[in-house]
């Protein structure tokens, strides 16, 4: 987000810029906004949150595409309850964006497979090794050790579609914040309401 235009100063401008910046972090892996913390309400009721890469955004209909293992446990924890949070955070331009939004999860559809077609291959290993958050006697990168360090090959790679999963989050909601010396602004968007979007400003 640094380095983009001036943070705004009106609502109806703060959601217009919130998706610019996050479809620059769709395209640029320097971005603050390529990188999100995604939380789910666990299946041992804990909170469970943990750092996802933004891989599309569609303003239009206000939705977020992560890429995921379907044998991991957020996957199962989305399938039980599809309600999460997504965080993204700026150091430069000290803006903060708190997303509600619900899971809609595709697994060997034809989504999921469409999607798979554009994984680079050298992602692909990452659908072809252990199961995400299985024990193991020792560090392992849970990598097939041929596939340590190089990608694998169409063929190779085709049982991987079995394990990748396409996340969307159709988001509900928007908590957003800039933290400034001359004074902090909140403001808080509901996309939720049947009658239509809501955006008021709130205290810090």
């Amino acid at each position: 987000m640094g380095g983009e235009p001036a943070i705004p100063q009106a609502l109806d401008e703060i959601e217009r810029h919130c998706f610019a910046l996050l479809a620059r972090g769709v395209r640029d892996r320097r971005s603050a906004c390529h990188l999100a913390v995604l939380a789910t309400i666990g299946q041992d009721g804990f909170p469970a949150a943990r750092t996802v890469v933004l891989r599309a955004v569609d303003a239009a209909t206000r939705t977020l595409s992560f890429h995921t293992d379907r044998r991991s446990p957020k996957l199962a924890a989305l399938a039980a309850d599809p309600r999460m949070a997504i965080h993204f955070y700026d150091p430069r331009a000290r803006l903060q964006f708190r997303f509600r939004a619900i899971a809609a999860l595709h697994v060997g559809d034809a989504t999921a497979q469409a999607v798979w077609r554009d994984v680079a291959p050298f992602s692909r290993r990452c659908y072809l090794g252990l199961t995400p958050g299985s024990v193991s006697a020792a560090p392992t990168s849970g990598l097939p050790p041929e596939l340590e360090t190089r990608a694998p090959g169409a063929e190779e790679s085709a049982p991987g579609l079995a394990n990748f999963a396409v996340l969307r989050a159709r988001l509900a909601g928007l908590d957003w914040l800039h933290l400034a010396a001359s004074g902090h602004r909140r403001a808080r968007f509901d996309w939720s309401d049947p009658t239509g979007p809501v955006a008021v400003w709130l205290a810090p």
